[in-house]
């Protein structure tokens, strides 16, 4: 009777553990799981529960006398915090009403950007279609290609004959440039070059000439360094007239500067500025004094901000989505404190302002001011906090610095915490401490019990699971290699065909054996963190031929089909040539261990997007969902009774996981009960960064 009772027991317990072990070993989990509720409930009832009555009776005998102490440092905290809360209102307060007085006036709000904020780094108006409309545009991201080598061998020759004065030899080779370039920018380039050399030959005509064809034929067109030819040739072309007549070579220059300032200049190409900047320097004392100081600021102005925008690019992306766009008038604020940016934005008419400010420099200003209202207050000491949890005891107030920076906070605690002490008793101080310190050992206590209990557990029975298995595996080959060896060794073989048969069966199991052994030691390695591979180039498709042709005879001795579609033009790849072996074998292995009654094995190799897929597919008994999740865990092996028929360690996926990990590469599993299993490897063209090759 005691024994139908114990079966029901165990039939009961292994359902509701959700496993398919023996009544035994569910029997022994649940005396465990048994011991681990005692322990937790004698503890929590003896030691926990008594300490939570003891700290609500204990907090609430002092809480009375302490009410008056925390009123007045309550009054202070919140005086502090509102008046740093008050700053920074009063601060941007001011940036909205100038930059919406600007826009009333029909004024752009885009420069003298110090007057609007002290803190403004950028501006940026977005139009109806969310494209950069002013004041900068955004770099074209097509790429210029790679100058053919015969325009590079002339462009270096002629650079090296100018260097050297010979300008009749530069202004030759120049020329061969122009004929070899196969890009407008090549061309553009030597093009202007040549114009250049003509001028140093004494041909100023021709090239005054040449410099009006590369301003008529790549005027928009930018060189390697990022300057536009059309604004260089017209730099050039205005010098030379100053060397001529300085009073139309000024004029010419005044010009150039002009239409420069006023341009909208490309994120991340100076060449603008750069070509600006050296035209007023060159008109310093020919140009009015009023005109060259205007230019001067505001080219500044201008070249600041095209700095901040060329350090705001990868942001501007943000701002260019018609979710930004909220209502009308209504400034919105959005802060990054990964990258120091602060934005604010204004949705007005059809565009979209888009302000940035130095968020930490804003930082550093509430700093200097929290240190100002701490010299006033003597029994507290506010500062900036970047953590979002919640109030505890020590902390007298926690204001939001919403909207402008929600992630930070004014936190406002005691000056002294000594003298507070004093002032609430240095009983209280002692009795809170070591409540506090009691429950939270006792808490900590019960959990890491439990957990380190339930590790234990479950540790204990993978790792039973996993000797058992690695026993079963062994038993097999060794088994059938004694056999044959007996059989040998005491003549019991009919012929010579038999005897090799006998031997062929001993090498097989040997080579399974070897195989089970391996898979052991590298997991081992695996375990310890020293498995490592030396990647080289090499033929994974002569690889995977190997491997299968080695398999073959066993696969087929089972009466499986082995259909093989592996790609002629499979590239050379970085590998480590016995470690993709080995996941091409487990693969192999697990599919004809578990894919045997669909009698089909097939493998595939393709040249795909990142990489070269393989495919190792069988129509066997499937994996269910759950399965799938967990497939490449260690030891892991499912509960389906179909799968514990099988022989296996839980170790093979995992192993294979972690070689084409360190490859670089990928692999998952798709998978339908009944009908199947297809593994994926993707191994990548190139290795990964660090490895070993």
């Amino acid at each position: 009777m005691a024994i139908k009772r114990r079966k029901s027991l165990a039939r009961t317990l292994a359902r509701w553990l959700g496993r398919a072990d023996s009544e035994i070993r569910v029997i022994q989990e649940a005396r465990q799981i048994r011991q681990v509720a005692r322990f937790a409930g004698i503890f929590g009832v003896t030691v926990l529960i008594p300490a939570i009555m003891l700290a609500y009776f204990a907090l609430s005998s002092i809480q009375a006398e302490e009410l008056l102490v925390d009123a007045d440092l309550a009054r202070a905290a919140d005086s502090v915090s509102a008046q740093i809360y008050r700053d920074v209102d009063s601060e941007f307060t001011r940036f909205e009403e100038s930059t919406t007085e600007r826009l009333r006036s029909g004024q752009s709000p885009l420069t003298t950007l110090a007057e609007l904020s002290p803190f403004l780094r950028g501006a940026f108006r977005f139009d109806e279609s969310g494209v950069l409309a002013a004041p900068f545009t955004l770099p074209d991201t097509v790429p210029v290609p790679e100058p053919p080598l015969a325009y590079r061998i002339a462009t270096q020759r002629g650079q090296d004959a100018e260097r050297t004065g010979d300008f009749a030899e530069a202004l030759a080779h120049y020329e061969t440039a122009v004929s070899r370039g196969a890009h407008p920018a090549h061309v553009g380039s030597a093009s202007y070059n040549r114009a250049r050399l003509l001028a140093k030959n004494g041909q100023i005509r021709e090239s005054e000439e040449a410099l009006a064809d590369v301003y008529a034929d790549f005027a928009n067109v930018r060189e390697v360094h990022g300057f536009r030819l059309g604004d260089l040739a017209t730099l050039k072309r205005a010098e030379m007239a100053w060397q001529r007549e300085p009073d139309v070579g000024a004029v010419a220059l005044e010009g150039l500067a002009e239409e420069l300032i006023s341009a909208r200049w490309t994120i991340g190409r100076p060449g603008e500025a750069a070509i600006a900047r050296r035209a007023l320097d060159s008109l310093a004392e020919h140009s009015d004094t009023d005109w060259l100081a205007r230019a001067r600021i505001t080219l500044d102005e201008r070249t600041r901000q095209l700095f901040w925008a060329e350090a705001l690019e990868s942001e501007l992306e943000l701002f260019r989505g018609a979710t930004m766009r909220v209502s009308q008038g209504e400034f919105k604020y959005y802060s990054r404190p990964d990258s120091g940016s602060l934005w604010a934005t204004l949705y007005t008419g059809t565009d979209l302002y888009a302000f940035s400010f130095d968020q930490d420099a804003i930082i550093e200003r509430l700093k200097e001011n929290l240190v100002h209202a701490n010299t006033l207050e003597d029994q507290i000491t506010a500062w900036l906090s970047s953590s979002q949890k919640r109030k505890d005891n020590s902390v007298l107030d926690r204001r939001s610095l919403a909207p402008w920076l929600p992630f930070l906070n004014v936190v406002v605690q005691p000056d002294n915490p000594e003298r507070l002490a004093s002032l609430k008793r240095s009983k209280r101080t002692r009795r809170i401490f070591i409540i506090v310190l009691a429950m939270a050992i006792a808490v900590l206590g019960v959990a890491l019990s439990a957990r380190i209990v339930s590790t234990e557990l479950e540790g204990a029975r993978a790792k039973a699971d996993f000797a058992a298995n690695v026993s079963h595996e062994l038993r097999s080959p060794i088994t059938q290699i004694r056999l044959k060896g007996e059989a040998l060794q005491l003549d019991l073989v009919y012929d010579d065909e038999d005897r090799r048969a006998h031997h062929d069966a001993i090498v097989r199991e040997a080579e399974r054996l070897s195989r089970l052994v391996d898979n052991i030691l590298d997991f081992a390695a695996i375990e310890r963190g020293a498995k490592t591979y030396m990647l080289r180039q090499d033929d994974l498709g002569e690889i995977m031929h190997s491997q299968i042709r080695s398999a073959r005879d066993y696969i087929e001795s089972r009466g499986i089909e082995l259909s093989v579609d592996i790609a002629n033009d499979l590239p050379v790849i970085w590998v480590d040539r016995e470690a993709v072996g080995q996941v091409i074998t487990n693969l192999l292995s697990n599919a004809a261990k578990y894919g045997s009654e669909g009698k089909w094995i097939g493998v595939v190799a393709r040249v795909g997007l990142e990489g070269i897929d393989i495919s190792v597919s069988d129509r066997g008994i499937g994996i269910s969902k759950e399965d799938l999740r967990k497939l490449f865990v260690p030891f892991f092996r499912s509960a389906d009774p179909q799968v514990r028929r099988k022989k296996g360690t839980g170790i093979g996926l995992n192993i294979v996981r972690y070689i084409v990990e360190e490859h670089g590469g990928s692999i998952s599993a798709e998978s339908t009960l009944n009908e199947g299993t297809t593994f994926t490897v993707t191994f990548p063209f190139e290795p990964p960064s660090g490895a070993g090759v």
